[in-house]
């Protein structure tokens, strides 16, 4: 069965470089969307321990395989841990997604 969302941060197509970062370093994250869905307004929320709320919109890059492929690329000023998910907009509302423990990703109507 063909998933909806595909984002793994535990591989190299979904997030570059693995792991921690270092301060001001790039960091590129791309998700693949299925593309049934018409996505507007992607972006991934960032927070940190401090309660500090950050947004980065995706860029679409293209269609591969059934799936668009969207991608951000932004790094971290500040000397925390981080936390993301990611949110979008359709015809229907506003949608969050996040990970499952087995870092699959899961469709949530609400904030993650």
């Amino acid at each position: 069965m063909k998933k909806d969302f595909i984002f793994n941060p535990s591989l190299k197509k979904h997030k570059v470089p693995l792991g921690a970062l270092s301060l001001n370093e790039d960091v590129k994250l791309t998700i693949q969307i299925n593309n049934t869905f018409n996505i507007t307004d992607l972006m991934v929320v960032l927070y940190n321990e401090d309660g500090e709320v950050f947004r980065k919109y995706f860029d679409y890059i293209k269609d591969d395989n059934g799936y668009k492929e969207y991608s951000v690329i932004f790094s971290i000023n500040k000397p925390y841990i981080y936390w993301y998910y990611f949110e979008f907009k359709d015809c229907y509302g506003k949608h969050y997604l996040g990970a499952t423990p087995n870092l699959d990703v899961k469709l949530y109507d609400y904030d993650v």
